[in-house]
């Protein structure tokens, strides 16, 4: 089922995409555009894996969170005191969200650094660190 949803989500995103960029002003267009010109390389081109360098991956992201913030902005503005609430819940719900994930996040990889493994690396490490006039 969700091979089937896929296709017709991105085509509707696609879409929508298009429209925000024939009726949106000049700041929609260059983060559409920036967004579209960024993921291309990760999403639609079949690269080698030692060309395309992962480090840049945040790259479409940032531009996703300024058309999600233009488009609060555009909610807020337009709309009456329902959608300002709205709007301003689901900044509420996506900073809680987050706080949630980075605290799940701290505790997994707190666990890592205290499993066998790393501890038998740290003192590796410290051991080569030290060097043989120890």
């Amino acid at each position: 089922m969700l091979d089937q949803v896929r296709p017709v989500l991105g085509i509707a995103l696609l879409a929508g995409a298009a429209l925000w960029f024939v009726r949106g002003s000049g700041a929609v267009r260059w983060l559409l555009a920036s967004y579209f010109a960024f993921l291309l390389p990760f999403g639609l081109i079949n690269l080698p894996g030692e060309w395309l360098d992962i480090r840049y991956a945040y790259l479409p992201s940032t531009c996703f969170c300024g058309l999600l913030a233009m488009a609060l902005r555009m909610g807020w503005l337009r709309g009456g005191a329902v959608a300002r609430t709205l709007v301003g819940m689901v900044v509420f719900i996506a900073v809680a969200a987050d706080v949630l994930l980075v605290r799940q996040l701290e505790r997994k990889y707190d666990g890592f650094g205290r499993s066998a493994e790393s501890v038998e690396a740290r003192r590796q490490f410290e051991l080569r660190r030290a060097g043989p006039h120890v």
